[in-house]
């Protein structure tokens, strides 16, 4: 029996030489396009829909002393695509990428056109990076409604949609891209929707129920695949109003965040038969949090978290690793304007980061 493990790159090999008229779209394709979409395509990629532009092979011959992307393995991704038949020659169009402190917005959407007979496309948007800064617009979903990435992205699809007259379209996000995905194909016009042939998300946050009525999501049960790690957090925040396939990955934690993580078997993810003992606690402590805080204490709580993970210089997941809880408890109790509740909740919260960010096989329901 064959015991290897299969991931992304081993995808490209083994796949990367048939093109999509050979064998269609799948769903690694579409995470390989989400991971693309991390990448600084400014000056490369026209913001609008058609004129010139570069396929994926000249790019990756142009983005030598570019931005890199913080996960330097999407610069091996380019240039493991830009080898494939597969890959070589897609040529992304419309790149818009919009980042604003004060209002707490990043957005970022491109257009790839498939090279195949059938003239297809898929819409892209970005998720947020590695860093914890980079999650809080999706934290800010836990009490406020539309944030600007999800306004963002139902313009995009509409516009591209008009654009790509003659193409059929499919739509891939992951993480916050996930949610914006959701976001834009639940609420576009039908018109829209009907030019839509799949939807991909992967480990994507969800919805507060309060704030958005998830029955304009029921549409897209027949349209949409919704993937999460065994050990999800992200995707465990809020409502996801879609069901989601469950992937086995040799991550742990938040690290599992990481598409690279995931295994694959053939066209597909390989999948498990339910989330971890952990990840089922992420989701049974979130659901208690959201019941004892109103929206503005949720405000209070996700501003505080943030205020206090700054405070201690905690810039990504691995940072957790530099400091000692009793560091950051120390921070918490020095926030005079939270209430107890709210305390507490940021105490639960960054502790479950630290557990997160350690071996998951520690942690047991009983932590949470």
């Amino acid at each position: 029996m064959d015991k290897k493990i299969y991931k992304v790159f081993d995808y490209l090999e083994w796949r990367g030489d048939l093109d999509f008229d050979a064998s269609p779209f799948n769903e690694i394709d579409a995470a390989i396009l989400c991971l693309l979409s991390y990448l600084d395509f400014t000056g490369l990629v026209p913001k609008e829909f058609s004129g010139e532009t570069f396929d994926i092979k000249k790019i990756e011959s142009l983005y030598f002393g570019r931005a890199l992307p913080s996960d330097l393995r999407i610069i091996d991704l380019l240039r493991a695509c830009a080898k494939t038949k597969r890959f070589s020659k897609i040529l992304p169009y419309g790149h818009i990428s919009k980042l604003d402190g004060e209002e707490e917005k990043q957005f970022c959407g491109i257009t790839f056109v498939l090279p195949s007979k059938k003239k297809q496309a898929c819409v892209v948007f970005r998720g947020t990076d590695v860093t914890l800064i980079g999650w809080k617009e999706d934290f800010n979903m836990m009490f406020t409604h539309p944030v600007p990435c999800q306004e963002e992205s139902l313009a995009y699809l509409e516009k591209a949609t008009a654009a790509m007259k003659f193409y059929d379209l499919y739509l891939a996000g992951h993480s916050k891209g996930g949610n914006a995905a959701i976001y834009a194909s639940g609420l576009c016009s039908q018109k829209t929707f009907n030019r839509l042939k799949y939807i991909y998300t992967f480990d994507s946050p969800g919805f507060d129920r309060d704030l958005v009525d998830t029955s304009v999501f029921s549409r897209l049960s027949k349209k949409i695949s919704s993937f999460v790690p065994k050990d999800s957090v992200i995707g465990m925040l809020m409502e996801v109003p879609t069901a989601y396939s469950v992937v086995d990955s040799d991550a742990f934690g938040l690290a599992q965040h990481d598409i690279f993580s995931w295994f694959l078997k053939g066209i597909a993810f390989q999948q498990k038969e339910s989330l971890s003992n952990f990840s089922i606690g992420v989701k049974k402590t979130m659901t208690k949090w959201l019941e004892l805080l109103d929206l503005s204490q949720r405000r209070d709580f996700v501003n505080s978290l943030f205020r206090i993970l700054e405070e201690c210089k905690i810039y990504e997941v691995r940072d957790f690793e530099k400091i000692s809880f009793s560091t950051v408890v120390t921070a918490i109790k020095s926030f005079s304007d939270l209430d107890s509740t709210s305390k507490e909740c940021v105490l639960k919260a960054i502790g479950l980061f630290f557990k997160a960010a350690h071996n998951r096989e520690e942690i047991q329901l009983d932590d949470f």
